[in-house]
Parts: structure tokens; C-alpha cells; sequence
């Protein structure tokens, strides 16, 4: 059954009537219904009918969205795992949500100091390098804005691992480039590192608002994506399969750029 017919339907067990404007061919006895609401198909209807002697006056109706106020389910089966090089990635299972989960915002606390905001991706895994006692904590979002609850918190814990042989550290990586979308998408490039073993990955490092650098991401690329959270620097530097690291780049400034007015 067609929206229209299951909304007529409605009106007209409630003794109303809603017509095309083709069907106002002869002078009605004038009657205006006001402000009435309906549910269908789990959405919201503001209308109003308007029995008119012409199809010029005949009934308006205005559908109203329902505004999404549903959060998204807890991420299940939260984990992770640490290398040999020292470098982490997490992992959980996908969220649900009444519309549909944007991303999921990874939060850590470092030698038991409080929960602070990594960053946010729209995949189920992050990664990153080591930084001291780590716990870490998920949750998922929604389009609208509407949060699910935190995961349990994750200990990541590091393999025993063999006294490394190699203690050469990788070449600084090159120059980091930005660009930035009118969306506010920041994305880094830059040249990459050498090593006398193997290069296995980059630490993504980034200031908001000139607070002190914190990592953000460990990549096996070249590169970077993340939204633009405030004036951020970047700085990155090369990581090998010893845990070896290089120097950091020099911070790179990310400054949004002249963009029509949205």
C-alpha cells in the first residue's frame, strides 16, 4: 500500500478525508482540521486538510521527520593485541544503530591518568605505538550526534619478546604536506623512511591548540586522514620491527582554507 493511501486510511477512520486536489471539482462544505498529527511507517506527519471549492485551495501537507534521538549499541568483543616492535592495535566488533554508526571514538588513559580523546575512525580497529601502561576504552556514534555507552576498559599487555639485535634506528621521514577539505578533512603526506632492517610503520603525532604533542595513530602508509578537531601541528616519525623509531619531522601547521560560505 502506497504512503499516500495508508495516510488517507488513517484520516478516514478518524472520520476525515484527505483528496487529491483533481478531486475538487464541485463546491464542498468548507471544513479546515488543523494541527492534527498521524504516525505512519514509524515517521511523523504534521497536516493540514482543507476542504476548498476549488483544486487551486485544496489541502496542504507538510511531513515532519522525526528527530533520531536513538543512540547506537555498545561495541562488543573489545581487544587487542601489542608486536614485537611495540606497536598496538585494537579491535571490536561493529555497533548498531536505528540509522546508521559514522565512527567510533577511541579514548586511552596512560599510566592510569584519566580517559582523554584519541581520535575518532570509521573503521573497527586502531592502531597505534606503545606509550607506557595503557588502557583504552570505545565507543560508538551516530549521525545525529548520539553516543553508546563505553566498552570495558582493554589492558594491553606486551608479548614477551627477545632481546632485539638490531639498534639502528630508521632515516627521519620527509617533509610532511597538508591539505584540507571545505569539510574540515585534514590529510598528511610525506616521504618515507629507510632502514638498515625494515621500516614497519609511522607514529602520527598531533597538538590541538598548542597543547603538548600526543599520538593519534600508528600507519603503515605514508599518510593520514582525520577530521580537523581545532588549530592542530603534526609531526611523524619512522618505526621499525625492532621498535627502533627516528627523529620526528618538523611540526607541520594543518590552517583550514578559504572556503564559500556553507
Amino acid at each position: 500500500m502506497s504512503l499516500f493511501r495508508r495516510i488517507r486510511t488513517s484520516l478516514r477512520s478518524a472520520g476525515l478525508d484527505l483528496a487529491s486536489p483533481a478531486r475538487h471539482r464541485a463546491p464542498r462544505r468548507p471544513r479546515r482540521i488543523v494541527g492534527a498529527a498521524i504516525a505512519a511507517c514509524g515517521v511523523t506527519f504534521a497536516f493540514v486538510v482543507a476542504a476548498a471549492p476549488s483544486a487551486q485551495a485544496a489541502g496542504t501537507v507538510r511531513f515532519t521527520p522525526a528527530a533520531d534521538t536513538v543512540a547506537p549499541t555498545v561495541p562488543g568483543a573489545f581487544g587487542g593485541s601489542i608486536n614485537c616492535a611495540l606497536v598496538l592495535t585494537l579491535h571490536w566488533t561493529a555497533s548498531t544503530d536505528n540509522v546508521g554508526v559514522i565512527g567510533y571514538d577511541v579514548y586511552r588513559s596512560i599510566n592510569n591518568a584519566p580517559f582523554t580523546f584519541v581520535r575518532t575512525t570509521s573503521t573497527t580497529s586502531f592502531t597505534e605505538s606503545l606509550l607506557g601502561v595503557v588502557k583504552y576504552q570505545v565507543r560508538a556514534r551516530d549521525a545525529a550526534g548520539n553516543v553508546s555507552g563505553f566498552t570495558a576498559v582493554a589492558n594491553i599487555v606486551p608479548p614477551p619478546c627477545p632481546a632485539p639485535q638490531d639498534r639502528q634506528p630508521p632515516t627521519t621521514p620527509g617533509a610532511i604536506t597538508l591539505s584540507i577539505t571545505c569539510a574540515l578533512v585534514v590529510t598528511l603526506n610525506w616521504g618515507a623512511s629507510t632502514d638498515n632492517v625494515r621500516v614497519i610503520g609511522y607514529d602520527v603525532y598531533r597538538s590541538i591548540n598548542n597543547a603538548p604533542f600526543t599520538s593519534v595513530a600508528t600507519t603503515p602508509t605514508t599518510s593520514f586522514t582525520e577530521s580537523l578537531l581545532g588549530i592542530a601541528k603534526y609531526q611523524v616519525r619512522a618505526r621499525d620491527t625492532s621498535g627502533n623509531v627516528s627523529a620526528f619531522t618538523a611540526a607541520a601547521l594543518a590552517v583550514p582554507p578559504p572556503c564559500p560560505a556553507p
